[in-house]
């Protein structure tokens, strides 16, 4: 009974060993190598729940808004600007005064999320030449929202909010870049946010991913493709 005891402790701490268990979670590898091999999904580092979500919940077009209000609209698929053959990107054109996206965003599908869960988005996206315009560009962000609406979002790459303005401008693809460049999200979400309507601290219960060319009159185009969403929630 004693030496039957020792195999299986010596079996639990090898299938630990295997999954790679870390204090903060377990790497993305042979515990999760399966499921991400078979959707072609990226490593995406550490993986700091033991429960990591494989499902892309931006896929283009499904997942996204291609109408913002009535009227004319500044947002197409196409089908001939294309970063992976075969699969269409979004194009944001410039806002004119006919149209009422006067943010010039395209913006995703709501998703429930809690404080603790690991957000990741990513996207690839390609900028027309506009020297004049520095500063600006192609980017993509996430919003926050809880009971009462909109709280606040974050388009850098860390998440961090309130946003240092060299983490927002890092996570720009800026007017004039050559070709396809890929921008990624990557933080865990908090709990409570403070609310840039009227100050006060809020719960997050859903996120929303956008995409925006900034700003809305800059001359030239910017196309967004392979846009990814993973939300993997805290236990």
């Amino acid at each position: 009974m004693k030496k039957r005891k020792c195999l299986v402790l010596a079996l639990a701490l090898l299938s630990l060993a295997i999954l790679g268990f870390t204090p903060e979670g377990y790497h993305v590898g042979l515990a999760n190598s399966l499921s991400s091999a078979s959707q072609n999904i990226p490593t995406l580092g550490t993986i700091h729940y033991a429960t990591f979500n494989a499902t892309n919940l931006a896929l283009i077009p499904d997942d996204w808004g291609l109408a913002y209000g009535s009227g004319p609209q500044i947002i197409f698929l196409d089908t001939s600007v294309e970063h992976t053959a075969g699969k269409p990107s979004i194009r944001l054109e410039p806002h004119t005064a006919a149209d009422v996206n006067t943010g010039r965003e395209c913006d995703g599908t709501w998703y429930p999320a809690k404080g603790g869960d690991h957000i990741v988005a990513k996207c690839w996206m390609k900028i027309d030449s506009n020297p004049s315009a520095l500063g600006r560009g192609a980017r993509i962000g996430l919003d926050f929202y809880g009971a009462n609406g909109y709280i606040t979002g974050v388009s850098g790459a860390h998440g961090i909010n309130p946003q240092p303005d060299a983490d927002v401008q890092a996570n720009f693809v800026h007017w004039g870049t050559a070709g396809w460049s890929q921008r990624t999200i990557d933080f865990i979400l908090a709990s409570t946010y403070t609310s840039d309507v009227d100050g006060t601290t809020q719960t997050v219960t859903s996120i929303v991913m956008w995409m925006q060319v900034e700003g809305p009159s800059d001359a030239g185009s910017g196309w967004f493709a392979d846009a990814e969403l993973y939300i993997n929630p805290y236990p």
